[in-house]
């Protein structure tokens, strides 16, 4: 197929006006959302039209990789140049940030149109959503490729290993308008303003939708009660579902709502691994899933559960002389059982489908976080936090840990081993190992949704100073966070959105 247009590349530069700070210990620092549009040539039209990314950039910070030639999947058409949304979206990874748009497919065969492909990409780079362009439909080429993004948005939009997808319909938005050049494809200046007001409208609707609204404001999110029969001593999330544990009972709520309450057996405690509830015995024993059937078993008293891609960790510490190690990482799950012996004692551990988190504590007089192979748990990484911190509660993503110390300092750790303090007074820290974390921040009796990146606030709730208190616990679901003071007798609902 002929390349459409002679535009050259065009960047442009985040807005960095945008960013506000929220200082003296505040639930942490507001900042724009990151946006990057992807384009051909048809979308360089800014580069000549400079009012056009002004108008989509207000409350953004915007990056436009647009370029003569560009594909979805496959080099460009200039001699293998550009390259392609897929490889320019591997390079950049959590620089994409919060939004991508997508403007390519005029140089692309339908056929070889691989949005599914794509799409996990930004996933994995922690992309929240994307606003799919469609094509102006001057050939039957660009009506195929159309289907095909509107069956994706329908198909794909959210489900897991997904963002939300959304469609700006280019094509119907200008039917008949005076913004083209003789092909009816590329732009005149009018057509490059124009196409920033569609792609405006879009992407602040999108934004909103995933709790990320254009200028950087927080969310707030309301929070209701739900009462209890019981007291809640722990508490855990479990895909749509979250139970409380405590008195001697064992109470699970659905994602409609009902609850349903059954006797448990006193020394039993509940955990999370991100996806599944686990009952574990204080003395040591089989941990078992809360649904029933599975269950594992270790040397010693499992402190800990994360779940990491294909393999659930268990961290357990024991004494005595069955002990081939004071702590372990036994892993289960893709087919194998993985034993592997740490040093020292391990005090928390977090999981995501890149990696398994471990708290050592007490090494060296202060705290070593580990990152860990996910299948095979072997040693990636060690970064190391000043003396005297000691890690009270781990979380993480695919490409950060966040650690609550019992200073009550959430630290933010990538994978590269960069540590920055995020926010202070915070009691608990929770995640799906994914895209959603949530802290408590007790000192101003908020929950805060966090982004899983950089740890920007995304969205907060006011829950009220007693619920935080520093025993809190709090659990993530589907649907909702929720948070539980141990002698209270109700649960606080904090909807995703």
């Amino acid at each position: 197929m002929p390349r459409i247009g002679r535009s050259r590349a065009v960047r442009v530069a985040p807005l960095a006006a945008a960013l506000v700070a929220v200082h003296g210990g505040a639930a942490g620092a507001v900042a724009a959302p990151r946006v990057t549009v992807f384009g051909d040539s048809v979308q360089a039209s800014f580069g000549f039209a400079p009012q056009a990314p002004r108008i989509l950039r207000v409350g953004i910070r915007l990056r436009v990789e647009a370029s003569v030639c560009r594909k979805l999947t496959a080099p460009g058409c200039l001699g293998g140049s550009p390259p392609s949304v897929l490889a320019l979206a591997a390079g950049l990874g959590p620089r994409l940030g919060d939004l991508v748009v997508v403007h390519v497919g005029y140089n692309d065969d339908a056929g070889a149109y691989d949005i599914p492909t794509v799409a996990r990409a930004f996933r994995r780079a922690g992309v929240r959503a994307v606003v799919w362009v469609t094509l102006r439909e001057q050939r039957p080429g660009f009506r195929a490729i159309n289907a095909r993004i509107r069956d994706a948005a329908a198909r794909l939009s959210g489900r897991p290993g997904f963002p939300v997808i959304r469609v700006a319909d280019w094509n119907a938005a200008s039917a008949g308008r005076p913004w083209f050049a003789s092909d009816g494809i590329h732009l005149n200046t009018a057509g490059a303003v124009g196409l920033a007001g569609v792609l405006r409208a879009q992407v602040v609707r999108t934004l909103a939708e995933v709790g990320t609204p254009a200028g950087g404001a927080t969310v707030s999110l309301p929070a209701t009660r739900v009462a209890l029969p019981h007291r809640v001593r722990h508490l855990a999330g479990d895909g749509g579902v979250v139970w409380a544990a405590g008195g001697g009972r064992l109470t699970r709520i659905g994602p409609d709502g009902r609850m349903s309450t059954r006797p448990l057996r006193a020394g039993v405690a509940l955990t999370s691994d991100g996806r599944r509830t686990w009952l574990v015995p204080a003395r040591g024993g089989a941990v078992r899933s809360a649904r029933g059937g599975m269950g594992v078993t270790t040397h010693g008293h499992v402190k800990a559960v994360a779940w990491a891609g294909p393999v659930t960790w268990f961290a357990a510490a024991c004494s005595g002389r069955s002990c081939p190690a004071a702590a372990e990482l036994v892993g289960v799950g893709a087919g194998a059982r993985r034993v592997v012996a740490l040093p020292g004692s391990s005090a928390f551990i977090a999981g995501s489908g890149t990696g398994v988190w471990v708290a050592r504590a007490a090494w060296r007089g202060g705290v070593g976080v580990e990152l860990r192979a996910p299948r095979t748990g072997r040693l990636v990484r060690t970064v190391r936090l000043r003396r005297g911190v000691r890690v009270r509660q781990l979380a993480a993503t695919d490409h950060a840990a966040f650690a609550v110390s019992s200073d009550g300092r959430l630290r933010l750790i990538t994978r590269a081993g960069a540590v920055r303090v995020l926010m202070r007074g915070v009691s608990a820290v929770v995640s799906d190992g994914r895209s959603e974390v949530w802290s408590l921040d007790a000192a101003r009796g908020r929950v805060v949704r966090l982004h899983p990146s950089d740890g920007r606030v995304l969205a907060r709730a006011e829950v009220g100073r007693r619920p935080v208190a520093r025993r809190s616990q709090i659990a993530l679901t589907d649907r909702a966070v929720w948070v539980a003071h141990p002698s209270a007798r109700d649960l606080i609902r904090v909807p995703l959105r």
